[in-house]
């Protein structure tokens, strides 16, 4: 649907060369001639009060300039003056053309002069804030909504946090929009000619609306209580242990964390020794508050103590200032010799991840595995991670020369503290001590482990050890679980995270993706209407005409710094260029236009200056097969190719640049989707089954004929029950929107996908296939089973699509759905 903050910037933005502008900053509403018609919060004031019909605002500030008008002195702003320069903004005769025939000049001009005419003779209490909703309702309630283009609550609210150069700066007038503008207004103006011809009979209206009491409110809705609460907003969504746990190669490893966890308590730290608790008296002093008073100070007259505190001779308590909130570095050093494989190595990684899930203090962490002769780094934050570093083993005697490599790379300070893992028998080793010189006058922990699964835990202050704490780990596995069995009816069991819909197993998806607003916008389209772009949720898609949906090439692109992406592309490749995220290094994509393959160019950076400076401007330049880019410091180039990034000869100039872009410019269509946007549910409110046995989404009912099939909007009133109350939000990988999952009593499911806006339904009988279909609204879609049985609009379908009649389609899968969900639950229910 339509972005509604763009809306708002339309609709309260000036068309070009009107009758009105913005000015002072976008505070203030002049007319042509200067003369000021209103301010903004003046105007918000205005639209606040709810109206029948929201007229467009030209017509509404034509109104406020008319009431602002002095009838009694012939200075300033005349109806002569204001007719002229309306006329002159409104109907132009160099630009009739383009709006209407000139032999519709004379009525337009009598419209405008008889809208004026009828409006300045009205007495100016009208204008009033009284009686100033009632004029507004009595001229425009009778508009359609057609010709009403106003604004509602969702867009004021959007226009008074708008920043000024939003809407302050006059719209394009590419397709002569000031003229399209002033038609429509001139039609709303025509519309309240009709009803109200002359000034008295708008003033009986206006008089008889006046005298008229308000109706009365209506009677509050009955509250209507939910059978059952949705759940939570992190329901479902699982941390890094839970993950560990249900996963059969990484389940004995969360075991012996919990263990760990359980075993070992890292104390909170103190920046030295001998700080104090917080809290405890620290010292007496003759300033502070009055509650700081010594109790023997209330003992002396009244006299006494008043004079004591006038002269700053009562005493006080001064209690112990809380320290600064001091941000820690952890560095953990894994022993991976050959004597720590086994139980050791085990030991080891549980006893890392316990330290990263101790949420005693928040402290940065950074893994390293000590292998052989060099320290690397690793990540225990996820869980493929996890496996990889579980694999990691140094076929090394002893690790002492990777410790002697970190203590080069790395020189701790006051905020940095270590964690060394590794075994009694190898830390006392002499040459692993000689090592460990550089680490002990910092701070940090170390930890022993040893084959017979005992652990101990010390503490080093100072080049001081002490021994915190020591444990024995329960090491028998335990029992593996067995795979749940079916029951004897056929119904699924409850699906784990992993158990995805059959739809995004298929690589490539087996249907397309419709374009929907945000397409096109940051991408690129050939002359022959091939193209492709990174939607809003970094989807990387690619559309091989016009005629058919977007096929996804992949889920979630890589993030770039500023969130900018460039394009460009030849005969053979589309080529994307951006800077990542946090190195901010230059990075090439190729995707390939015969093969659909998406590859990474490695770039070379052959600069001056290696860091390069602000860039002010980048293009594509398809003669040079290059990016080319504005910097402050000059213009460097970056060839697709051969992927190298160089300094541009001095001679290449401003001029130049704007030419090669005019050139790349005349191969590329920059919307090449913007004739192909469908409205799209992105959220689902309410899902059912109707009495007509159909499913009922968002006031949609899913419709299947002969023809096509499509969700139409639906007046009744909705079934009072649906499955919404028993969402679950699951996250999955390489996806930045979670999935929601919707469940039937009989088992059922039902699974909205946000990013694609796709709804998977998963049957409680298992010999039924998986049913994916896209959620446009107004339009035909396509449908898809999981045994390959697709119908519907071929806009969607694949080439090599194996289709079916729509109908028949029905028959065969979303009839025999819906049957089971009616035949094992309750009408109450469903």
């Amino acid at each position: 649907m339509e972005n509604l903050h763009d809306k708002t910037i339309a609709c309260f933005s000036a068309p070009k060369d009107y009758f009105w502008h913005w000015t002072e900053e976008g505070t203030v509403i002049e007319f042509a001639r200067g003369q000021t018609i209103c301010f903004k919060e003046e105007l918000i004031n205005h639209l606040s009060p709810e109206y029948i019909t929201t007229p467009p605002l030209s017509v509404l500030l034509i109104i406020l300039m008319i009431g602002k008008m002095d009838r009694q002195s012939k200075e300033g702003i005349t109806p002569e003056i204001l007719k002229q320069e309306l006329w002159r903004a409104m109907i132009n005769p160099e630009s009739w053309l383009y709006r209407s025939s000139p032999e519709d000049l004379p009525r337009d001009t009598n419209t405008l002069h008889s809208f004026v005419d009828l409006l300045y003779p009205l007495s100016r209490q009208y204008w009033q804030e009284g009686k100033r909703t009632i004029l507004f309702n009595c001229l425009f309630g009778q508009i359609p909504l057609a010709l009403a283009n106003g604004w509602g609550k969702e867009m004021l609210a959007i226009f008074r946090q708008l920043p000024p150069e939003d809407y302050c700066a006059p719209r394009i007038d590419d397709n002569n929009w000031s003229n399209k503008q002033a038609g429509d207004d001139l039609r709303v103006m025509s519309r309240i000619l009709q009803k109200y011809p002359y000034t008295d009979v708008l003033e009986q209206e206006l008089e008889a609306l006046i005298k008229t009491p308000p109706a009365p409110p209506p009677a509050p809705a009955p509250i209507e209580m939910p059978e059952e609460l949705p759940l939570p907003a992190q329901a479902g969504e699982k941390d890094l242990l839970q993950e560990l746990t249900e996963d059969e190669r990484t389940a004995y490893i969360a075991l012996l964390t919990q263990q760990l966890m359980a075993a070992i308590h890292l104390p909170m730290h103190t920046n030295r020794a001998g700080d104090m608790t917080i809290g405890g008296v620290s010292d007496i002093t003759n300033k502070g508050a009055i509650d700081k008073l010594l109790l023997s100070e209330l003992a002396n007259e009244d006299d006494v103590l008043m004079a004591r505190l006038a002269n700053n001779e009562a005493l006080y308590l001064r209690r112990e200032e809380i320290p600064d909130k001091m941000h820690t570095h952890r560095f953990i050093l894994i022993d991976t010799s050959i004597k720590m494989w086994g139980t050791p190595h085990m030991l080891a990684i549980s006893t890392a991840l316990a330290c990263i899930m101790d949420k005693k203090q928040q402290a940065t962490i950074t893994s390293y595995a000590l292998a052989g002769d060099q320290s690397t780094a690793i990540d225990l934050t996820n869980k493929n991670d996890i496996v990889k570093a579980m694999h990691l083993l140094s076929p090394a005697l002893r690790s002492a020369n990777a410790l002697f490599a970190f203590n080069e790379l790395h020189t701790l300070n006051s905020n940095q503290e270590f964690f060394l893992i590794t075994s009694e028998e190898l830390f006392h080793e002499t040459l692993f001590q000689q090592a460990f010189v550089t680490l002990r006058p910092h701070n940090g922990f170390l930890v022993t482990v040893n084959r017979d699964a005992t652990v101990q835990l010390y503490r080093y202050l100072s080049g001081h050890r002490k021994l915190v704490s020591r444990a024995c780990i329960n090491m028998q596995q335990p029992v593996p679980r067995t795979k749940k069995q079916g029951a004897r009816h056929g119904f699924r069991g409850a699906p784990t995270i992993l158990d995805i819909p059959r739809f995004l197993e298929q690589l490539p998806f087996p249907l397309l993706l419709p374009a929907r607003r945000g397409y096109g916008y940051n991408g690129i389209a050939s002359t022959e209407h091939a193209g492709i772009c990174i939607t809003d949720q970094r989807q990387f898609v690619y559309w091989q005409n016009e005629h058919k949906g977007a096929l996804e090439i992949m889920s979630l692109f890589p993030e770039a710094y500023m969130s900018v992406y460039n394009y460009g592309h030849d005969e053979k490749n589309f080529f994307i260029q951006f800077r990542d995220r946090h190195s901010q290094e230059f990075i090439v994509c190729h995707f390939d236009k015969t093969t659909r393959q998406l590859s990474t160019k490695a770039v070379t950076n052959k600069l001056k200056e290696k860091t390069v400076a602000k860039i002010h401007r980048t293009i594509f330049s398809i003669t040079d097969k290059a990016f080319i880019f504005e910097t402050a410091n000059g213009i460097c180039i970056l060839d697709v190719y051969s992927g190298e990034l160089t300094n541009v000869v001095p001679s290449l100039t401003t001029e130049d640049i704007d030419r090669l872009r005019t050139e790349t410019l005349k191969t590329t269509r920059t919307n090449s989707t913007s004739a192909a946007r469908y409205d799209m549910l992105s959220k689902v409110k309410h899902i059912s089954i109707n009495d007509k046995g159909n499913f009922v989404i968002n006031r949609h009912e899913l419709v299947f004929s002969q023809q096509k099939v499509e969700l139409i909007p639906v007046t009744e009133p909705l079934p009072v029950h649906n499955i919404v109350s028993t969402a679950q939000k699951l996250k999955i990988k390489d996806l930045r929107q979670p999935l929601f999952r919707y469940r039937w009593p009989d088992g059922s499911e039902a699974w909205f996908d946000t990013v694609r806006h796709m709804l998977y339904l998963r049957s409680s009988n298992k010999s039924l296939p998986e049913i994916a279909l896209p959620v446009m609204v107004n339009v035909g879609i396509a449908c898809w089973a999981s045994n390959g049985d697709i119908c519907g609009h071929p806009y969607l379908r694949p080439d090599d699509a194996k289709v079916v009649e729509v109908m028949a389609f029905h028959q065969k899968y979303i009839r025999p759905f819906i049957h089971i969900i009616q035949k094992y639950g309750t009408a109450a229910a469903i």
